[in-house]
């Protein structure tokens, strides 16, 4: 196999299956393999199952019981847990999961914008992966809908990979290493 200078793999690769799966044909795919979904859930599932421990800076003594009360609302009020499940899962299909983070003063802002450092998350979002596939130069995310565009702070995005490359921003889906692997 010969590597071509744009870091894709040439024509007569292709052939034998090394293309890249668009968003939408991994989506597919995954609806058809209950098998494999079957896996990605569990996974998932099994990434979050202990949830969290709050510690101290210096690793003694007990948390603050605000901190742990304000998290605890937090995580009730967002359902926080289950969202970075789904986001968890869109990793594995599409190779990167996104929950967009709403704050407190948003009212009026572009979303390219960064928070203000006095705002508070208030609400969270799961975005469907299969429309941000690219980054900015400086790590804001490029959404991609159709026609429209738009960039989302790095600020405000939760990115969860499951299947990273070294020099890469983007994960790779499991879908994809399972392909490569059965192609190889």
């Amino acid at each position: 196999k010969r590597l071509v200078g744009s870091g894709k793999w040439g024509d007569e690769n292709k052939r034998q299956g090394y293309e890249r799966l668009s968003p939408r044909k991994r989506r597919e795919i995954a609806n058809e393999s209950p098998l494999l979904m079957k896996g990605v859930r569990k996974k998932s599932l099994d990434t979050f199952r202990a949830w969290f421990e709050i510690e101290t800076d210096d690793g003694h003594g007990t948390p603050v019981k605000a901190d742990v009360v304000a998290f605890r609302r937090f995580e009730e009020r967002t359902q926080f847990m289950k969202k970075l499940y789904e986001a968890r899962v869109a990793s594995h299909i599409y190779g990167d999961g996104f929950i967009l983070i709403s704050f407190t003063n948003d009212k009026g802002n572009a979303l390219s914008t960064q928070p203000s450092p006095r705002a508070e998350p208030v609400q969270l979002y799961v975005m469907n992966s299969e429309y941000i596939n690219d980054m900015t130069p400086d790590g804001d995310y490029i959404y991609r809908k159709g026609a429209d565009e738009m960039v989302i702070h790095k600020d405000r995005i939760i990115h969860i990979t499951a299947n990273k490359i070294p020099g890469f921003k983007l994960g790779v889906s499991t879908i994809d290493l399972l392909r490569w692997t059965m192609f190889s």
